[in-house]
């Protein structure tokens, strides 16, 4: 089957330009095209931009289609050209951003998204919520609070709640980051991570009967985490169900691809 790229040679070798009047015209076809048929979009952007090779939102469009077709380096090239078209306004910033946070490339996310927030009034949940990203992905987890706070300062918000919980973790919070973590549960009931994250930060608290509950509940929801067992090996254990505390440790040896003698007893 052709790819994306072989189905656009012959859309470049079709493009024609278009009138200046049609330009808008053009750009809001495409992206309401752009999820049934890239292709088109991608011709009818061409069009618009033989016309005005300089139009930022042409590259914005053009980076949208490369982006949900999972063509990251072409969507990064067309946002960095959206960027250098329109430098005071935060949409290309924000785009190229995210991108690059997709991208793995948390270091230039943080400077793109910093900036197209600073540009930005009001500023958006997703926004500041893929700032905190790119902070934690760094391992900058203090640095990452401020942000899930403004997110969830904007209404709830399930993933920024998950991210501060996991923040709070990181830093020893527990206290705080269970509280986090119930409420991104509470959001989401049928989540595993939510309930995982929960159920391990309640152990540290030593709250070891609730921790099971949770921990139980993530296994409930799905989740096959081999350090579940663990920390419920360890939980059984300090509430005096040493069968159940075996038998749990069994388990996470069973699953484990790396088993470690103090995983089961830490």
């Amino acid at each position: 089957m052709p790819s994306f790229f072989d189905k656009l040679q012959d859309v470049l070798a079709q493009t024609t330009a278009i009138p200046p009047a049609q330009i808008q015209e053009t750009i809001a076809k495409a992206q309401a095209t752009m999820g049934a048929n890239p292709v088109a979009a991608v011709k009818l952007l061409l069009m618009a931009q033989a016309t005005e090779p300089k139009n930022p939102q042409i590259f914005l469009a053009l980076g949208d289609v490369y982006s949900n077709e999972n063509q990251s380096e072409e969507a990064i090239k067309a946002y960095e050209s959206a960027v250098k078209f329109m430098p005071d306004k935060p949409e290309a910033f924000l785009a190229l951003g995210t991108e690059l946070l997709t991208g793995e490339k948390f270091e230039l996310a943080e400077a793109f998204l910093m900036h197209g927030l600073l540009l930005s009034e009001p500023k958006e949940t997703i926004d500041l919520y893929n700032l905190a990203l790119a902070f934690y992905q760094q391992e900058r987890p203090a640095e990452a609070i401020p942000f899930c706070h403004q997110a969830l300062e904007n209404g709830k918000d399930h993933d920024s709640e998950t991210l501060l919980g996991d923040c709070l973790y990181d830093l020893e919070r527990y206290e705080e980051a269970a509280d986090a973590y119930t409420r991104s549960l509470a959001s989401e009931p049928e989540s595993a991570y939510d309930a995982e994250r929960l159920g391990f930060t309640l152990e540290r608290l030593e709250r070891y009967q609730e921790s099971i509950d949770t921990l139980q509940q993530a296994l409930t929801n799905g989740s096959d985490e081999p350090d579940i067992y663990a920390s419920l090996s360890r939980c059984y254990d300090q509430v005096g169900q040493k069968e159940l505390s075996e038998e749990t440790a069994k388990k996470y040896y069973e699953l484990s691809p790396t088993p470690t003698e103090e995983a089961a007893a830490e």
